[in-house]
């Protein structure tokens, strides 16, 4: 093989590894920085142009997202959350993008972005798992009681003695205090407290039972 072949041969490959090699490179950066807590060093990374350049848009706002979500950053979660349902999505990537969020907003009450929430998940989701989406909705933000039935129905599908077990018994213990009906309420959420340690719930159940539902 002649030289001047051996050389665009070479050229050629390390052409085609340059990309594999810089979004490894950049990737390892940013996690390097999240990982150790740099999270202004990481948005900085994430916002400058090269970063968009190789990994396109989704990816540079998602990334942010999943930052401002660790920092508990409303603002910055809800615009983000809504720029990207803005943008041409695939199934997976509507589902991912929703699905990280959801519970975000249930749990901060914020009654317009878990509706616009539920509705992405609707496109993107079966039928079970969009019944059960639409229960926690209608439980934590709109505080029915009408979905006793039907959390039942899920509680006895659930893994027993798992978080999403425990998290139902939740749904239920609130749903029998929004009936007024106390001693109910307390078998289910002294069942929910046990299976849901460690979550943003378990804080929530015990006032909740310290304060006997008032």
């Amino acid at each position: 093989m002649s030289t001047s072949i051996l050389f665009i041969l070479m050229v050629a490959l390390i052409g085609a590894a340059l990309p594999y090699i810089t979004r490894s490179f950049l990737w390892n950066r940013l996690m390097k920085y999240i990982k150790n807590g740099q999270n202004d060093q990481a948005l900085e990374l994430l916002n400058s142009k090269f970063f968009t350049l190789v990994f396109g848009e989704i990816n540079q706002e998602w990334t942010k997202l999943k930052i401002y979500l660790e920092q508990k950053d409303e603002r910055q979660v809800e615009a983000l959350t809504n720029s990207l349902y803005a943008k041409k999505l695939s199934k997976k990537q509507r589902f991912q993008i929703a699905n990280s969020v959801y519970f975000y907003f249930l749990d901060i009450e914020n009654k317009e972005m878990a509706k616009r929430t539920l509705d992405q998940l609707t496109l993107s989701t079966d039928a079970e798992t969009n019944i059960y989406n639409q229960v926690l909705y209608d439980v934590l933000i709109e505080k029915k009681s009408d979905d006793i039935n039907q959390v039942k129905e899920l509680l006895e599908k659930s893994v027993k003695n798992s978080k999403e077990e425990g998290l139902l018994e939740y749904l239920l213990g609130l749903q029998y205090l929004y009936k007024k009906e106390t001693k109910e309420a307390m078998i289910h959420l002294n069942r929910a407290k046990n299976n849901l340690k460690g979550t943003p719930y378990h804080n929530k159940i015990k006032k909740l039972i310290n304060g006997k539902g008032e």
